[in-house]
């Protein structure tokens, strides 16, 4: 029997009920637990010593009845299609909520009950046995005080983030209900002079030229230094402009800004971007038709694409935080310059970096080529346009789909039935792909929203490197921090941090050989095969860079110990992180730093072939020693500071960068219960503005 209840039931964004009727899912009630014991002998009985909650299994019984041959083979292999995933997917009741799961048991195949019809079950495993929100819940400080409202059934670790107006020594988080508390940095004493961690040495936003210079410093002999460099379109970045004339294997422009005075012990950061924008393999197919537009209109906004995105009182991390707004927020009449889009923010004028913004157009135009559609039932978006490609997602009833409508794909099965299919003109929920007409229906006055993006071209054979040498006043190079695509047939982007011409940080992923082409040819009687490389996709883990690399150098125990990290970001969270630490050699440079210079290059013999590549922001502190007998207040933030902290890991961030140091080891990091909690920020900045995001969760899906 299909009971209604279960046609909302979806794994890895499909629904089940298209591919086959649920019978029933078997949750359970509670996990097990594994108790953990104390057994003593001079105690009667056991001493608890508390519990972990067990991942448990998900069963879910499948019934597949089909009229004929053909439609039952087709129902098995989508079957298949669906549950054979690499890594955990999202399960989910259609209520909201999700777990992650996937197969661990071997499914035999089912034994038929009629002609075309068998009964299965799937066992799921699910490593953590909670149900999540889909949709995270924000909440901002109100007179220094965070409001929470846990509607889950199970403790949440909040995520806090804190934006500082001034100088500040310490901030404390503390759990209102239970009064453990979080310190970050230090209580001030009174009375005694103030002294800050580190001392900015330069901050450069990299919005114009004006203190660069072209430089003719000696850097690697394979690079070219005769081109050009320039601010991107955004205003936000420093690019390549020009190649120059001279040809080596690189080829490209090198920049120098110098230090107003040379530093011994330092910190050098710089946030760069490095992308090889668009597809990756060998688009054979291009879309030639021209759009006419017969009505309709399209007006734009820009949509938050991060859990929390901070407002500020100007165009920089330099200005203070006014306070966040969620994902999918929505700004109207928003004004983008220099990577900043401003607009009317709680009577202000707010400012949110274009990073964490995505430019979204609302759609209801129909051209000679496109056209707004409404699906008018769960209709599967596929991978090809035929019945027996594989369904890469369900578009759920009342969606509308904006479709290519200038060709129609024909479709005939083994049973002679024709189906017509229609091209995704843009991507649904991420996604192209092909639905069936039958599917669809015109609709009046529908408006489709999608992401501005640029014209696809292929991704594989950029190439790009950008560099930053950092080096003494008598021109010896102290430490290099790079990001570079040095592939001709992989999309790979690989950091490097080097002291002096030691490589001290670099990826450890092998690059695979290209794929190969063999092409035959016949002449004068002779067959010969030619091999040759062809484009080959992405490799690795830092492909699309947004983020940090940095290095520093300080002296301990009266001799320089380096370290260098680089991070990367989307969408405002570290996903990816690589450091190294207590670094030291006799060999390494001790000059103090003077001067640095900015590379950027590529093997390609035209800027069309040049991996996109900037750099957003360059930062030099002078570390300031301090030892535990200094008798000094210590500043550690200051002004358009942004300190994240993360109650689930147990971890700090300020300005993207760990400062797991600054945590006091008292410090106890809470929960937030089911239920209203509230959240003290204490600090000696009064003007703090503070935000904090949970994802709710439940045990049992209902």
């Amino acid at each position: 029997m299909y009971f209604d209840k279960y046609k909302d039931v979806t794994y890895n964004g499909i629904f089940l009920s298209e591919v086959c009727e649920i019978q029933d899912i078997k949750i359970p009630f509670l996990s097990s637990r594994e108790i953990e014991k104390l057994d003593i002998a001079s105690i009667d009985g056991e001493r608890y010593n508390g519990f972990k909650t067990n991942s448990y299994k998900i069963e879910i019984e499948i019934l597949i009845d089909c009229d004929t041959e053909f439609e039952y083979n087709q129902k098995i292999n989508e079957l298949r299609s669906i549950f054979d995933v690499e890594g955990l997917k999202e399960f989910s009741l259609g209520n909201g909520k999700f777990i992650l799961a996937m197969i661990e048991d071997q499914i035999d195949a089912p034994e038929k009950l009629g002609l075309y019809s068998c009964e299965l079950v799937i066992n799921l495993y699910c490593p953590v046995p909670y149900f999540f929100s889909k949709e995270t819940k924000m909440f901002q400080s109100e007179n220094g005080i965070i409001n929470i409202t846990n509607n889950g059934n199970r403790p949440v670790p909040p995520f806090i983030s804190i934006g500082f107006s001034k100088d500040t020594y310490f901030c404390q988080l503390e759990l209102e209900s239970t009064g453990e508390k979080i310190l970050i940095g230090k209580y001030p004493i009174l009375g005694i002079p103030v002294k800050a961690a580190t001392t900015e040495v330069l901050y450069e936003d990299c919005k114009t030229m004006t203190n660069w210079v072209q430089s003719s410093a000696t850097i690697n002999p394979d690079r070219s230094i005769d081109g050009t460099m320039a601010i991107t379109d955004e205003g936000e970045g420093i690019r390549l402009s020009t190649l120059g004339n001279t040809t080596t294997k690189w080829r490209g422009a090198l920049y120098r800004i110098n230090l107003e005075e040379t530093l011994q012990e330092f910190k050098v950061e710089a946030f760069f971007t490095h992308k090889s924008t668009g597809i990756n393999g060998d688009p054979t197919v291009k879309n030639t038709d021209t759009q006419t537009i017969t009505s309709g209109n399209k007006t734009t906004y820009y949509k938050v694409t991060v859990s929390s995105l901070n407002v500020r009182s100007g165009p920089s991390t330099k200005y203070k935080k006014l306070g966040a707004l969620q994902k999918g927020y929505k700004i109207y009449n928003g004004i983008k310059s220099n990577g900043w889009v401003s607009f009317t923010y709680n009577g202000k004028t707010g400012y949110c970096s274009a990073n964490y913004l995505t430019l979204v157009v609302e759609d209801s135009t129909v051209t000679t080529t496109t056209k707004n559609m409404v699906t008018k039932m769960n209709t599967p978006l596929r991978s090809g346009p035929s019945m027996t490609s594989q369904i890469i997602k369900t578009v759920g009833t009342g969606k509308v789909l904006r479709v290519i409508t200038s060709k129609e794909y024909t479709d005939v099965d083994s049973q002679g039935i024709t189906r017509y299919y229609y091209k995704l003109d843009k991507e649904f929920d991420g996604i192209m792909g092909y639905v069936c007409k039958a599917n669809l229906v015109e609709a009046g006055n529908v408006t489709f929203s999608y992401d501005e993006k640029e014209t696809e071209v292929t991704a594989d054979d950029k190439t790009g490197t950008i560099e930053l040498y950092l080096f003494s006043t008598n021109g010896v190079k102290i430490g290099k921090l790079e990001l570079s695509d040095q592939s001709e047939y992989f999309e790979y982007t690989s950091p490097k941090v080097y002291v002096g011409e030691k490589c001290i940080l670099e990826d450890d992923k092998t690059l695979p050989e290209p794929k190969k082409e063999y092409k035959v040819t016949e002449n004068d009687g002779k067959t010969s095969i030619s091999i040759s490389n062809y484009l080959s996709g992405a490799w690795g883990d830092w492909n699309d860079f947004f983020g940090k690399l940095s290095i520093k150098r300080e002296k301990i125990n009266n001799e320089f110990v380096w370290s260098a990290e680089v991070i990367k970001i989307n969408d405002g969270n570290i996903i990816k992180t690589k450091s190294v630490s207590s670094i030291k050699s006799n060999s390494f440079p001790n000059e103090d730093l003077g001067y640095i210079c900015l590379y950027i290059g590529t093997m390609a013999d035209s800027m069309e072939k040049c991996s996109d590549m900037s750099m957003k922001w360059l930062k030099v502190d002078s570390i300031n020693p301090i030892s535990d007998e200094d008798e000094n207040d210590i500043t550690y933030f200051k002004e358009g500071d942004i300190l994240d902290v993360d109650l689930e890991n147990h971890c700090a961030y300020l300005n993207h960068q760990s400062c797991d140091n600054l945590v006091d080891i008292g410090s106890r990091f809470f929960m937030c219960k089911n239920g209203e909690e509230k959240i003290k920020v204490i600090s000696n900045d009064k003007d703090t503005v503070a935000s904090a995001v949970i994802r709710e969760k439940w045990i049992g899906g209902i």
